[in-house]
């Protein structure tokens, strides 16, 4: 679980990875050139359903918002809803060509300097998105410039600094959002720069108390909040209390997948692997959501052959011959969990923790570490861990091994 959140901006790195046969045509293009010269199937009964392809009330949507930009090009309005429709399908499906949508659309009107601040901050959400901090970091300056007062440009600023772990400038951008009179949503804010820096007790009261007052019906904020708290609760030691926040953030806002994808994660981490797949139902097969599967698949059926993970690495490899760029924490992970290819996976872990450094990121840096025995970047995981003051049940678990082990 990482805290580096902000409600309006997306969950870092675990559905980053990107995906393959990104619509149904081109899988089943793919397909076709395997069959070739085959005779087609022609149904004898006509009432027979070949496929089931549910309606989808966005996508319908997006005939209609594309229409409205068509008809008029330059209105600020009129592209801002359809790049937020662009963005909130690519977040669920996992599909990078709305991302990439987005990006074209927005590109061609962010040439000037006073472009809109929202459509800037829309490029830097995508730019966010994919963990290209440092360009998404130039976008939110600029927007800044322009408008001091966005409490959304703060939020995704102390998002950014927080998962590369500089919490000095993370508690700032906070403060800023205190100042701008967002009370809830600059409070979460803080308590996980507090939680990341010693006062994790503090930091899980403070959210506590504003779960129990704030309306939980109103997404996205009470999801944020809620799986906040759950990092919080499970870095004390409290799992129960971390699974509760965590089914009662999934309930708020089922289409959160940051939720029910830290949720699969304490589950896996506590072996629960049948109730796994529930948890993941629902949601498209991305590869975030195969390796967790995976894992879960791995745990039930010990041994045996493990359709998720020959359907991941089938699309990690297409990514890769592609030339996309695949997150270095899921793809540590998979090396670790599921490949125990552990030389490699320290490179992906070494390199992911280069550029970011979420709880997550320090437990699977230190994981690696120990399965590959190279204890260099254990001793880099202690040092960072007593400069920071940060506080982690878990961690302090496997370093404990490792000293006990070395």
């Amino acid at each position: 679980m990482g805290p580096a959140r902000a409600p309006t901006t997306p969950p870092s790195g675990d559905n980053a990875m990107r995906t393959t046969c990104a619509t149904l045509f081109i899988c089943l293009a793919a397909g076709a050139s395997a069959i070739a010269g085959a005779e087609p199937i022609v149904p004898s009964d006509p009432s027979l359903v070949v496929l089931h392809v549910p309606a989808d009330p966005a996508l319908k949507r997006l005939v209609s918002l594309e229409a409205a930009v068509r008809d008029d090009p330059d209105n600020v309005a009129r592209i801002y809803d359809l790049t937020e429709a662009y963005i909130a399908i690519g977040r669920r499906s996992g599909e990078p060509r709305y991302f990439g949508r987005a990006e074209v659309l927005l590109t061609a009107h962010l040439r000037a300097t006073s472009a809109p601040v929202e459509l800037r901050l829309q490029l830097a959400d995508i730019l966010q998105y994919r963990h290209e901090y440092e360009p998404a970091l130039d976008q939110i300056s600029i927007a800044v410039e322009q408008n001091r007062g966005s409490t959304r440009a703060h939020l995704m600023r102390a998002a950014i600094w927080q998962a590369s772990g500089r919490f000095g400038d993370a508690r700032a951008e906070c403060a800023s959002v205190l100042a701008a009179g967002e009370s809830v949503t600059g409070s979460v804010c803080l308590a996980q720069v507090m939680g990341m820096t010693g006062q994790i007790g503090r930091a899980r009261a403070l959210l506590a108390r504003l779960s129990a007052f704030s309306s939980p019906s109103l997404p996205p904020y009470a999801s944020w909040m809620l799986t906040a708290l759950a990092d919080l609760e499970e870095r004390s030691g409290d799992t129960a209390g971390a699974e509760g926040s965590l089914r009662r953030a999934v309930a708020v806002d089922p289409d959160d997948y940051y939720a029910r994808f830290a949720l699969a994660d304490l589950l896996l981490a506590r072996k629960r692997w049948s109730e796994v797949e529930p948890v993941l139902r629902g949601i498209p097969r991305t590869e975030s959501v195969l390796m967790r599967l995976a894992e879960s698949q791995a745990g039930l059926h010990v041994g045996e052959p493990n359709p998720y993970l020959a359907t991941l690495v089938d699309r990690l490899d297409a990514a890769r011959a592609r030339g996309e760029r695949i997150h270095a924490r899921d793809l540590a992970r998979v090396q670790l969990r599921l490949l125990q290819n552990a030389t490699a996976a320290l490179r992906a872990a070494r390199e992911n923790w280069a550029q970011q450094r979420e709880p997550a990121d320090a437990r699977l840096l230190v994981e690696s570490g120990l399965a590959a025995h190279d204890r260099s970047v254990i001793a880099e995981v202690i040092e960072w861990r007593h400069r920071t003051s940060y506080q982690d049940t878990t961690l302090d678990a496997l370093l404990s091994h490792a000293r006990a082990a070395g």
